[in-house]
């Protein structure tokens, strides 16, 4: 029950002395109260938003919790922009970020990789103007398991961009003719845009996304977000399971939500 949540987190919040105790009920009281305007339970509302302990967590500060919070935070930028190569993501063995393009020429980008700085990877346009560029290739960068970034933009006109599960503040990815594939992404905001190329992820967490394409098919297994914005104008729509609220565009494709087929242009909908 709702009362009963908001006093064990009381409690939680008490036992890390967090100064803004009033703040943060308020926020997860109005969290709460849109569970259940969307028709949701108890249990699933609660499975949403996480236990009071782990709630507390995030903001507490004891000095025990100080180590861990930085070892699982990264307050950097992840910023990519490349023509036709793939962008792959996966865990690495070590507590480091690492980037590998052993079949790259790396005169052609701009590389840097520094906790000061981020990951910044760059197609050098005004080099040679792409006239000696060979066939594109493949970055995979590699970070620790668990680890949340501050921000992750990446951008490629031909590449693929295939992401596992990633923790961050924001989160921008845009591709041309290539397609997007992500594990459990879990950002305040993420931006999805393909032209032609497909969208499938496994799930999205978030308090609002903008998910767009013309010809390419979008699909997911399950979104958790408050304000949401799907579009598409041939392309087909496919979302397992939406717990949110959401705004729809699509012309000619198909519309399947929550195992329903969905009719009609623009509107808004609150999900299970």
């Amino acid at each position: 029950m709702k009362k009963d949540f908001l006093e064990r987190l009381s409690a939680e919040l008490d036992k890390r002395n967090v100064t803004n105790k009033d703040e943060i009920l308020k926020k997860y009281e109005k969290r709460y109260n849109f569970g259940i305007e969307s028709g949701m339970t108890d249990d699933e509302i609660e499975s949403m938003l996480k236990s009071p302990e782990e709630i507390a967590k995030q903001y507490g500060k004891t000095n025990t919790n100080t180590k861990n919070t930085k070892s699982n935070e990264i307050k950097t930028n992840i910023e990519i922009r490349v023509l036709g190569d793939d962008i792959y993501f996966r865990h690495s063995q070590d507590d480091k970020v690492h980037i590998l393009c052993d079949e790259l020429d790396r005169s052609l980008y701009t590389i840097r990789n520094s906790t000061s700085e981020g990951l910044v990877i760059s197609f050098l346009n005004d080099r040679y103007l792409s006239l000696n560029r060979k066939k594109a290739g493949k970055f995979v960068i590699e970070v620790p398991e668990g680890r949340k970034f501050n921000e992750v933009k990446i951008s490629t006109s031909s590449g693929d961009i295939v992401l596992g599960d990633l923790k961050c503040n924001y989160i921008s990815l845009t591709t041309t003719s290539g397609d997007v594939s992500t594990g459990e992404v879990v950002s305040p905001r993420i931006n999805v845009h393909t032209v032609s190329g497909d969208l499938v992820a496994k799930e999205f967490k978030c308090q609002d996304i903008n998910l767009s394409t013309v010809s390419g098919d979008l699909s997911t297994l399950k979104i958790h977000c408050n304000n949401s914005k799907l579009s598409s104008v041939s392309g087909d729509i496919k979302i397992g399971t939406f717990i949110g609220q959401y705004k729809l565009s699509n012309v000619s494709g198909e519309i399947f939500i929550n195992g329903e087929q969905v009719n009609g242009m623009k509107f808004m909908y609150k999900g299970v």
